[in-house]
């Protein structure tokens, strides 16, 4: 059985996500893998609070409002249970609410299942009123609502798990494959986030939390977000800070978007991006993230930065220094010679470019273990998939800033952070660029020295450095980027280009 907390998710981004859709009364409202209720009973308390209900609001509140789908019957019965006590849902046969939970479809899509038991159950379903039942969300539409709130379940890959006649179990990957979705997928993420486009009514609302690989994942995952932010009002994006969710280093977001009719342009004219992970760290414990660390966003959500935010509108937003904005740009109106991917932009003018429709024209991001996911990184110029090795660029720099070890050291320990094989490790090429840029004094409140031998990768990553400060859009593809450092000359890159951007994106790279 799948680990609830694996993915649970904290009641202050809860409350905030909430708080930014602002449900009202008589919208229904939605989440395709409810676990426990969180998401619903906060919707249920902010109209509560924030709305003046007559009787029959009150009623259509308690019943009629909210709709929630878990896979693990368990957790249906924990959800069912969490909604009763808090007034959600109701009944009037004196059937047992825990056998109702249990009435779960399964014969739409199973043909059906005989005995005496199961029509109880399906009896128990029909006269008992309960907003949650046990379901497979992906099998198929199970209704249009107005909202949809959710945190779809972590683990990139769907699978079935098949025991042969000798006992040998093997798995083997579940794609879906639904007419209403834009591409067939074993992704989770990827599904859900279909998934909830097509429950969607027009012009419904939804906020998802997502992992950072359902931004940048090429092939299907390109396919989707091309789609999405055609047919949809891709809005608005949170980053999230790591160490919020009980899965440790999990880098998420949150995407809101507003379903559109067809029509010919895309419907996403620009995006909004809040960075809550610069510089941010949380822990479940010692740390937690609360509430009042929501409150920016909330208030630049709206354009407004006082207290009472819901008055002002979110079409009238301002950029501060962790809110941004980025126009979204068409590939035929787009230049060629410029990077393209989702998130990938110039920085004057600012624009969003889409993702390529070949694998030949996809960025390349060299220097990466095949078996690692890119993250996504704010940088002065936008976003990038980033390495390990920019990752441990950023570390090691940190580490001779605040502990004030020998760049080889910093290095060393970075890495093995990191980095999961010591080949990885090894690698000489993003380690030389490193130092040398370190040996340079070109790092922030890191004294220069000597600390490599490697003249030409040293010199790699000054040229680059000076690149970035002259053309910050280069940072969006570490490709471009290299191309332009060896001025057509025919080598490979091996990992230098992410050292340098990750660190100029950090703001610890300076150019003389």
């Amino acid at each position: 059985m799948p680990l609830i907390a694996a993915r649970q998710s904290p009641r202050s981004l809860i409350a905030a996500m909430v708080e930014v859709v602002a449900p009202q009364p008589g919208e229904t409202i939605c989440d395709p893998s409810c676990g426990t209720g969180g998401f619903l009973l906060a919707a249920h308390d902010h109209i509560a609070k924030h709305h003046q209900l007559d009787r029959d609001q009150k009623k259509q509140l308690k019943s009629g409002t909210f709709h929630g789908i878990e896979l693990v019957d368990s957790v249906t019965r924990l959800c069912a249970m969490n909604l009763l006590l808090h007034g959600i849902g109701d009944g009037g046969s004196g059937v047992s609410p825990l056998d109702a939970t249990t009435a779960n479809n399964a014969s739409d899509e199973k043909g059906g299942v005989s005995g005496e038991g199961n029509h109880k159950r399906q009896d128990a379903a029909s006269t008992f009123d309960l907003p949650v039942i046990t379901k497979d969300a992906l099998a198929g539409k199970h209704g249009e609502y107005e909202i949809v709130l959710a945190n779809p379940p972590f683990g990139k890959k769907s699978s079935v798990t098949i025991v042969n006649d000798a006992g040998e179990s093997s798995k083997e990957s579940l794609v879906i494959n639904r007419d209403d979705f834009w591409a067939s997928t074993s992704n989770k993420q990827l599904n859900f986030l279909q998934h909830i486009f097509t429950i969607l009514k027009m012009h419904g609302r939804a906020a998802v939390v997502l992992p950072d690989n359902v931004l940048f994942e090429g092939g299907a995952g390109e396919t989707i977000r091309r789609e999405l932010l055609k047919q949809a009002d891709v809005h608005t994006l949170l980053r999230l800070p790591t160490g919020i969710f009980y899965a440790q280093g999990v880098k998420a977001n949150v995407l809101f978007f507003d379903r559109k009719p067809a029509q010919e342009k895309p419907w996403t004219r620009k995006l909004w991006i809040y960075d809550l992970r610069t510089n941010m760290h949380f822990t479940l414990k010692e740390n937690p993230l609360k509430r009042e660390h929501l409150d920016d966003f909330v208030a630049c959500y709206f354009g407004g930065t006082n207290v009472d935010v819901r008055s002002t509108s979110r079409h009238e937003r301002q950029e501060t220094e962790r809110f941004k904005a980025f126009d979204y740009e068409e590939p035929d109106q787009a230049r060629q010679d410029q990077p393209r991917h989702l998130l990938a932009q110039r920085r004057v003018p600012r624009r969003i470019r889409q993702p390529p429709r070949s694998r030949r024209d996809r960025p390349r991001h060299h220097g990466r273990p095949a078996s690692r996911s890119p993250t996504v990184r704010h940088h002065r110029g936008g976003f990038e998939g980033m390495s390990a090795y920019g990752d441990a660029a950023v570390d090691a720099a940190r580490l001779c800033q605040k502990q004030g070890l020998d760049p080889v050291a910093a290095w060393t320990r970075a890495v093995e952070k990191h980095l999961p094989t010591e080949e990885g490790r090894k690698k000489s090429c993003p380690k030389s660029t490193f130092l040398g840029l370190c040996e340079e004094g070109l790092i922030k409140e890191v004294p220069a020295g000597s600390y490599t031998r490697s003249k030409l990768n040293k010199g790699y990553a000054l040229r680059a450095l000076q690149l970035l400060n002259a053309h910050p859009a280069l940072a969006s593809s570490s490709g471009d980027l290299w191309r332009k450092v060896m001025a057509g000359e025919p080598k490979k890159p091996n990992g230098q280009m992410e050292v340098v951007i990750a660190l100029w994106s950090a703001g610890m790279g300076e150019a003389r």
